[in-house]
């Protein structure tokens, strides 16, 4: 749940005397963050004494959260708002409150202006939630293991060697972090991205007998 601009009943945007969407009061249910479905694949290749393994999955469906997305535009650190901070004479699509068509033009940053009345802080420190609900579609590559079995003696005894990489690759359709990162790690963050901690890869060896 979270805030949302005003519509009227055609889901047209309601836009305010400054010629800017307007905020609605309170909150509604802006996303799920619930995947259509995911696939996990999993691929052995072996080649004499060796065994290639790789694991990875894809996520299909699904909504988040950018909070993280939302600050830095509010503190003019983004990248958003750095690309759009010279943009002038902006129509935003939408009615007036009169119902005519807005044409009205704004520009996002104007320095004879207050800075609360620019396009980012004008909403508030968190902005306007459902601006900021991004896909949580992603492809992984969870796992990359390479292992080489090493014969120690005519019985049957083997050395095993195990040279992996964990969470090597990942593609994403949003752009903040990991979107398999729960807020604070809590079950139910799920779909909540506010400066969470990133993913991270790890790489390793196991060595292992076989009797």
């Amino acid at each position: 749940m979270g805030s949302y601009f005003r519509r009227n009943e055609i889901g047209q945007l309601i836009i305010d005397e400054n010629g800017y969407p307007e905020k609605a009061d309170g909150m509604k249910i802006i996303a799920d963050p619930t995947p259509d479905f995911v696939m996990k694949f999993t691929h052995n290749f072996s080649f004499k004494r060796f065994t290639l393994d790789i694991n990875w999955e894809w996520q299909k469906g699904g909504r988040l959260w950018n909070g993280t997305q939302a600050v830095l535009d509010y503190y003019g650190r983004s990248q958003n708002s750095a690309d759009s901070r010279n943009v002038k004479n902006y129509v935003f699509e939408g009615v007036q409150a009169n119902g005519s068509m807005n044409q009205t033009p704004v520009d996002f940053y104007d320095p004879d202006r207050s800075i609360t009345q620019n396009r980012w802080t004008r909403y508030g420190y968190l902005g306007v939630a459902e601006e900021y609900v991004q896909k949580a579609d992603y492809v992984r590559v969870n796992s990359i293991s390479l292992s080489a079995n090493l014969p120690v003696n005519h019985t049957g005894t083997s050395l095993v060697l195990t040279f992996y990489v964990n969470n090597i690759i990942l593609w994403q359709a949003n752009n903040g972090a990991d979107p398999n990162q729960n807020f604070y790690d809590q079950e139910n963050g799920k779909g909540l991205d506010f400066f969470n901690l990133p993913s991270f890869t790890t790489y390793g060896c196991m060595v292992s007998f076989k009797f």
